[in-house]
């Protein structure tokens, strides 16, 4: 299998998104997301890119409050808004060469690499792209070797949940909350490089699940993901 080019990918799959919302209305349904529009599911993806962005730059924590990104939210205008969106990816990339692809940043599994934030936000790229052309009508497609690592990354994290419930307390992060890094930004040695993503009974605490809308591939996966990182866009700020 060829070898893929994360930032390339995301950068492409960020137009293509753009292409399919923007030529629609953005009031329309989306029915894989329900409750959502266009604008909302727009403003999902573009927050989530300028989030992550925000965690790698600032070493924050892998459960930081996505209200507090720095622009955050795009502008009224749609010329604006496509630019904004445009550029969310962008953001994610400039912040992991700023602090170099192998340098841990905090995510909701625990500390990663910075890169890894960079194939993470090119698969939620590929998936909502897919809910906004069926919103469309239009036809979805995706190349064999990006939809081949689409599950490997899914399975990948899913495997990561699943395998922390069963993890010692001494293999996880106790002095610091959960997703925050060791002090030093930097790991001496592969076996302090990636400690164990904090048990379900430590992850903060989530909303109610009534108040988050059925979005993305599964629903084990977006517990893990959609539900203690990105809110609702229009209706939680």
């Amino acid at each position: 299998m060829a070898v893929l080019d994360y930032e390339a990918a995301l950068i492409e799959q960020n137009q293509l998104l753009g292409d399919a919302i923007f030529s629609a209305d953005l009031g329309t349904p989306v029915p894989t997301c329900p409750g959502w529009t266009l604008l909302q599911l727009m403003r999902h993806v573009g927050r989530g890119d300028r989030w992550a962005a925000h965690i790698i730059n600032t070493g924050g924590p892998g459960d930081l409050d996505p209200r507090t990104v720095p622009d955050g939210r795009p502008p009224d205008d749609l010329g604006g808004a496509r630019a904004w969106l445009q550029a969310s990816p962008v953001t994610v990339i400039k912040a992991v060469g700023a602090v170099g692809p192998d340098t841990l940043a905090s995510t909701f599994l625990g500390p990663r690499p910075a890169a890894w934030w960079i194939r993470r936000r090119l698969h939620e790229a590929t998936v909502h792209r897919a809910d906004a052309m069926l919103a469309t009508g239009e036809r979805y497609e995706l190349s064999p070797e990006l939809a081949a690592d689409g599950i490997e990354e899914w399975l990948e994290r899913l495997t990561a949940e699943l395998r922390s419930a069963d993890e010692p307390a001494s293999a996880r992060l106790t002095s610091q909350s959960p997703g925050a890094l060791p002090d030093s930004r930097t790991a001496s040695s592969g076996a302090a490089a990636f400690p164990a993503p904090p048990r379900r009974q430590d992850w903060p605490a989530r909303r109610p699940m009534s108040s988050w809308r059925s979005c993305g591939a599964g629903r084990r996966a977006k517990r893990a993901y959609c539900s203690r990182a990105i809110p609702v866009p229009g209706r939680s700020g």
